[in-house]
């Protein structure tokens, strides 16, 4: 996008030329979306070739060298950056956890889980071992 006054090209504050320049020491956010503004965004992601891409991502280099970048889907994102293997693995009905309580295996539901009692098979075990172990009754 050109910016004219009277005709020419208003060039004197562009990029290098701005005193609030930062060049490769720039913030995080104002980086990406510097890059996202002069990288093309394809049509779908140019890694699995199946999903629109969502990110601009980098290649492990954080300066403006746009060829250290690229647009790619969500997915492909968080697999390239290995935040895919950190995520807990859901079964088809739910995670499975051993109780630490009898060490019966079980299924756990999302609302246990924000619930706290994940750990637990059964409300039984759980006071059992938030109460009574505690305070050394059993």
């Amino acid at each position: 996008m050109k910016d004219y006054y009277n005709g020419k090209e208003r060039s004197k504050n562009k990029a290098e030329k701005n005193g609030m320049w930062k060049g490769d020491s720039v913030g995080y956010f104002s980086l990406h979306k510097w890059v996202a503004k002069r990288i093309q965004k394809p049509d779908i992601c140019p890694c699995c070739n199946i999903n629109k891409p969502h990110d601009i991502t980098n290649k492990g280099v954080y300066d403006r060298n746009l060829d250290n970048w690229e647009w790619l889907c969500r997915k492909c994102h968080m697999t390239k950056d290995g935040r895919m293997d950190n995520l807990i693995k859901i079964e088809p009905f739910g995670l499975t956890n051993n109780c630490i309580e009898c060490g019966k295996v079980f299924k756990v539901t999302k609302s246990r889980l924000d619930k706290g009692t994940g750990k637990y098979c059964s409300i039984a075990c759980y006071i059992k071992d938030r109460f009574y172990n505690k305070k050394g009754i059993v």
